[in-house]
């Protein structure tokens, strides 16, 4: 998905709609992105979290899919 501002395009990665979770984040806490803020020269992400809290995040900070944090599940297969 597009959003166009005036000549400049910005790529929508999470339609509304979309459920995420925070990449860094150690436990898997489900959230749905329900709102953009779009900016000159970014996107932020409204996101609603299971827990009831709303914040906002840049795509990079959130994924479609639960992944444990690298040097945690490298931990995990070891044991």
């Amino acid at each position: 998905m597009r959003v166009h501002l005036g000549d400049d395009v910005r790529e929508i990665d999470f339609p509304i709609g979309s459920f995420v979770y925070l990449r860094m984040r150690d436990e898997p806490l489900r959230g749905m992105v329900v709102g953009y803020n779009v900016r000159p020269d970014h996107v932020l992400y409204a996101v609603t979290w299971g827990n009831g809290q709303d914040t906002y995040h840049f795509a990079v900070e959130l994924t479609a899919t639960y992944e444990p944090e690298y040097s945690r599940a490298a931990e995990e297969e070891r044991e």
